[in-house]
């Protein structure tokens, strides 16, 4: 084995166009020798001051191995130095060097003050997960059993030939790696999505008799996936290198504990594991549930891991949490959540402090004119605020005071602006690093509701039982293995502040989702609109659309009624792409080879600007609200008279004039309740039923103000996606 010492650099850099959180790999060395708190921290110094950035730093994060925290213990003084360490990942269980003396260790307090180390989220997590598991033994056959058939199916090319020819080749079961607890939550989906009774045969038809899951084991694997899923979502959210991660971490832990706490009498096999998740959670981040007051300070007098308020103030600053998480996760009185939320407030009251004294006369001028062009500010108050204080700490604060007594929505829109006007002020304040310019989405009920789950394929039999019926589209497995579909995503924008943070993950998940379903996914990813109308052009000339069943099309960006968003949008200079046009190109007139087929169009935009009482809005405000043309002609092919449309769903994220809703982390509410709906129905369901069971799932989540809608529906028959087939 060989050891290596690896440092990344995270920062904000600026060109003309935007703002960008950047990472670099500054080295990945070769670490030779007994691995020293000592040796660490020079190895580390040295990297400092190849890049000359030692002073530039304002955070480290590293695991929790007592060799590393005692590292950078020098470089970066911490409050935290009786946080819970993890011996067992202390390789070389060094004899560390001898503390500072007080005098020196002052001194080097006194020159780093504003620097600290702070424990890493996903590590910690990786703990609290190893910790519940250690004390399980209710997983320990079943999870016997996956490592050996995992290990066989990687081994044994006669084995894998048998189960090849009963799943397919594209499926298997990862290997686990020991360090990275959810690649045994992976492997654990992977193996439930082979029926029971199908992998019981192929086992013993291998003569693998002993791998056989009794049904006991199979439901205690399902249950491990329900408890573990959120755990596993929540590694992911604080993962990312493009957007900020620190906001989630207090969501996460308090939505976690939520989780558990919420299990607790639904358990039936795990029930010792839900404790010892719990038990462990709020050990190794107990600084955050003493900050929330759902735990006391301990009684040794040392600092609880996880106690600096950045972690509170990043979540509260970030619109994508705010302080919701306050109402639906701190599990204590109204009282105590009351004193909560003032002392987070009172946390972000020292950011204004920071603004007035830090904030200079142009910025500050910038912004009032940003805000007055948006809305937020009218000319009485931009003139008070510039006449009435003519020193530049009084108008700042006269400003900051005045957008904060407007509300949350204004609040977000001065973040926007600060990001783009000055990123090192934004960056001196704390301010999260993430676009905060989109408006907040519905509170998330809990990690691990929406766009989870494994898709279930459709039995043998369901097919046959489907096939040659008047009332259903036909779908014979010649024509599904040639399906195809169009996905487009918009994430970026030119003008930053309508960049769609969250994006990637609808993005990711409805290719995941469609791949499963069988199809040929042709993706686009930031187009205009003109491009958009180009790719959908192209689309329906495919060479696969002759002998496809189907077509699915998903577009994803920005909206307004009648017209979906191209990324060079900007409210002097719309760039704007018809939904008329999808019509227009995959009809029976413009794309014959579709005729009779049916075309299921997806699409995650606004279609307005009115709001409702949710927090994460998916669009822009715009005063052109229509767009549409009417096609009410037919076309004559010859032999007989079709109508134009025929053959068309369309299951829209909102209903007309209104916007829509997305989490920055997640994605939005659509995307994530048709791929968690689609996973588990689309194998009995045809797709008005799934559209249904997506609409219903908003009115269950009590998400009042947005309503998905199915437009232009012309479907004759039932089409149902027949996963697995």
């Amino acid at each position: 084995m060989r050891g290596f010492l690896g440092v990344t650099a995270h920062y904000l850099e600026k060109d003309e166009e935007r703002i960008e959180l950047k990472s670099n790999l500054l080295a990945c060395d070769r670490f030779k020798g007994s691995h020293t708190a000592e040796r660490i921290c020079e190895q580390f110094e040295a990297v400092c001051d190849e890049y000359s950035i030692k002073n530039k730093i304002d955070y480290i994060i590293s695991d929790n191995a007592a060799n590393m925290r005692k590292a950078f213990t020098v470089c970066f003084p911490t409050e935290q130095e009786d946080e819970d360490v993890d011996e067992e990942d202390d390789l070389d269980d060094p004899e560390l060097w001898h503390d500072l003396s007080l005098e020196d260790q002052e001194t080097v307090d006194a020159a780093l003050a504003k620097k600290q180390r702070l424990q890493c989220f996903a590590h910690t997590l990786q703990l609290v997960v190893g910790d519940g598991l250690k004390e399980t033994k209710g997983t320990t056959s079943s999870l016997a059993k996956l490592s050996k058939l995992s290990s066989l199916l990687h081994t044994s090319t006669t084995f894998k030939d048998v189960f090849d020819a009963e799943f397919g080749e594209q499926r298997g079961i990862p290997a686990a790696v020991t360090t990275r607890w959810n690649s045994t939550l992976r492997q654990v989906k992977e193996v439930l999505r082979c029926e029971h009774p199908k992998l019981c045969r192929v086992l013993e038809k291998a003569g693998h008799k002993e791998l056989l899951f009794t049904a006991r084991e199979w439901n205690v694997l399902k249950e491990l996936v329900d408890i573990m899923n959120p755990f596993g979502e929540a590694t992911d959210l604080t993962q990312g290198e493009k957007i900020v991660t620190i906001s989630s971490v207090v969501p996460s832990v308090l939505s976690l504990n939520h989780h558990l706490e919420k299990l607790k009498p639904q358990v039936r096999f795990l029930s010792s594991l839900v404790r010892s998740l719990q038990v462990s959670l709020k050990k190794r981040f107990g600084g955050i549930f003493i900050n929330v007051k759902m735990a006391t300070l301990t009684q040794d007098g040392t600092t609880a891991p996880f106690s600096d308020p950045v972690y509170l103030k990043a979540a509260a600053l970030d619109p994508a949490f705010s302080l919701m998480w306050i109402d639906h996760h701190v599990l204590v009185s109204l009282e105590v959540k009351a004193e909560v939320l003032q002392h987070v407030k009172g946390k972000l009251k020292k950011i204004r402090v920071k603004f007035v004294n830090s904030a200079n006369r142009d910025v500050i001028n910038q912004l009032l004119d940003g805000l007055f062009d948006d809305g937020v500010l009218n000319g009485g108050e931009k003139d008070s605020i510039l006449e009435g204080n003519p020193i530049t700490t009084d108008r700042a604060r006269a400003f900051i005071d005045t957008v904060m007594k407007k509300g949350d929505e204004a609040s977000n829109k001065m973040i926007a602006l600060l990001l783009s006007i000055d990123p090192t002020l934004y960056a001196a304040l704390g301010l999260p690093s993430e676009n905060p310019a989109q408006p907040a989405a519905a509170p998330e009920p809990q990690l691990g509701q929406d766009g989870s789950g494994t898709l279930i394929n459709s039995t043998e039999d369901f097919w046959k039982g489907k096939q040659g019926r008047r009332d259903t589209y036909p779908a014979a497995k010649g024509s599904m293995r040639h399906r195809v579909a169009l996905l487009i995503t918009n994430i970026k924008f030119t003008d930053m502040r309508f960049d769609r943070a969250g994006a990637d993950k609808d993005e990711e998940n409805m290719l995941k989702l469609l791949v499963a379903l069988g199809y040929e996914v042709v993706k686009h990813t930031n187009l205009t609109g003109k491009e958009i109308d180009a790719a959908v052009s192209k689309f329906s000339n495919h060479e696969k659309l002759k002998e496809t069943d189907s077509v699915v099309v998903v577009i994803m960006s920005h909206g307004i009624r009648g017209a979906i968003l191209g990324v060079d949008w900007k409210r002097d200079k719309p760039d704007e792409f018809s939904i008329d046009n999808i019509y227009n190109h995959l009809d029976s007139k413009g794309c014959p080879a579709l005729l009779d087929k049916p075309k299921i169009i997806l699409i995650q935009a606004c279609r307005g600007d009115k709001k409702g009482s949710v927090e994460f809005e998916d669009g822009l405000s715009s005063d052109d609200a229509s767009h549409y043309a009417g096609h009410e002609d037919f076309e004559e092919d010859g032999f007989r008279i079709v109508n134009k449309e025929k053959d068309f769903l369309a299951l829209l994220s909102s209903t007309p004039d209104t916007v829509s809703y997305r989490n920055t982390q997640l994605g939005s509410l659509l995307i994530r309740s048709f791929v968690a709906v689609s996973n588990a129905s689309a194998h009995v369901d045809h797709i008005e039923e799934l559209s249904r069971k997506v609409m219903q799932r908003f009115v269950d989540l009590k998400i009042t103000k947005q309503m998905p809608t199915k437009d232009r529906v012309t479907l004759t028959r039932h089409f149902y996606f027949f996963p697995g087939i």
